[in-house]
């Protein structure tokens, strides 16, 4: 694909208006804008389905590496397949510029659910368990998504998780080219486009120093995630960016707001994909989703009560157990994690 002279953001918009038609594409309405580019609801009208299209913008030549890791995002997702990860269609170039034709996921993001407020504890693992299946495919293609984070997460009506944006996303292979030649980007996609490869909060300590990471770091971030959802609060925040790479190198996160809601292994897991020495974190994401499923099970043993089997009314009709809150408790003591047991140990356009 040759480069391309991308219009100007503000001249798509107006040019996207409803009905406009780029190809064999209708435009809908615009879904997301971002430093990379703008995402389009889409109506495909040789396959009669809708779609999302993310189109890469620029101001002028396209750089020659935005275009790169433009089209890196599509190897990468094409190489990628899982119910829970939002799928790719194809590459398409349009006289304004490329475009990835992306699988429509209708809902909110987990940023959004999380800003309306507490979900039930069931919810949340469920949501946590399904983020973990997508990250673990993601890393056994020896992928580093590098932005996990809620605003990256959808939730559909019916509860199914898909992670989404991969324009940041690498490789170990390339994070090993890149150990090898001495090379480091300081938390930058390219000096030109000034572009943070992440999101601060979610950052691991060794992203925001600007070394080569590797799937360490995902699981730092699916840390954060899993902490903001059980707790409803970030783990790291700042007013500036400057100050919240402090409180992820530095502070800790507050373990108090979780202790009185949560099974003990969750309490364990959050300090092992949360501890800033990367050699002493969590190693494989399989561990957290070992974690994640046993804390499951403790959360629906404990609203089930003592009895295994559903409580039943004088009539004899089922009664559908309760669903757990934070303000229940289940028994979770601060203790350092454990690498042994059933719950071993070793995150927009």
């Amino acid at each position: 694909m040759s480069p391309q002279t991308p219009i100007r953001s503000s001249a798509l918009r107006e040019a996207f208006t409803s009905g406009a038609r780029l190809g064999c594409y209708e435009i809908v309405s615009l879904l997301g804008a971002g430093t990379m580019g703008e995402v389009y609801r889409a109506l495909d009208t040789k396959e009669t389905r809708q779609v999302a299209l993310k189109i890469l913008l620029g101001t002028g030549e396209l750089n020659p590496g935005r275009l790169a890791s433009f089209l890196r995002e599509a190897q990468i997702l094409a190489s990628v397949s899982h119910p829970n990860i939002a799928a790719i269609y194809g590459v398409e170039e349009f006289e304004i510029g490329p475009a990835l034709v992306l699988e429509l996921v209708e809902g909110p993001t987990l940023a959004d659910r999380i800003v309306n407020g507490m979900m039930p504890l069931t919810t949340s693992l469920s949501i946590a368990s399904q983020l973990t299946a997508a990250v673990e495919a993601v890393h056994e293609r020896g992928v580093i998504h590098r932005d996990l984070k809620p605003g990256n997460v959808m939730v559909t009506s019916n509860g199914i998780v898909k992670l989404v944006d991969f324009g940041v996303a690498t490789t170990m292979a390339e994070q090993m080219k890149q150990r090898q030649s001495h090379a480091t980007d300081y938390g930058i996609a390219s000096a030109e486009s000034g572009v943070i490869v992440g999101t601060p909060s979610y950052m691991s300590p060794e992203q925001t120093r600007g070394e080569c990471v590797d799937q360490r770091t995902d699981i730092w971030a699916l840390g954060c995630v899993l902490y903001e959802l059980v707790t409803g609060a970030r783990a790291f925040a700042g007013e500036t960016m400057v100050d919240t790479f402090a409180a992820v190198r530095d502070r800790e996160p507050d373990l108090r707001r979780v202790h009185s809601s949560l099974p003990t292994c969750v309490c364990e897991l959050l300090r092992a994909c949360l501890e800033k020495k990367v050699n002493r974190r969590l190693r494989d994401i399989v561990g957290a989703r070992t974690a994640i499923e046993e804390a499951r099970q403790v959360v629906e043993r404990s609203f089930r009560g003592p009895r295994s089997r559903a409580l039943t009314t004088s009539q004899g009709a089922k009664r559908r157990p309760r669903e757990l809150s934070r303000a229940d408790s289940v028994p979770c003591r601060p203790s350092r994690p454990s690498l042994s047991g059933s719950c071993y140990l070793a995150a927009n356009a």
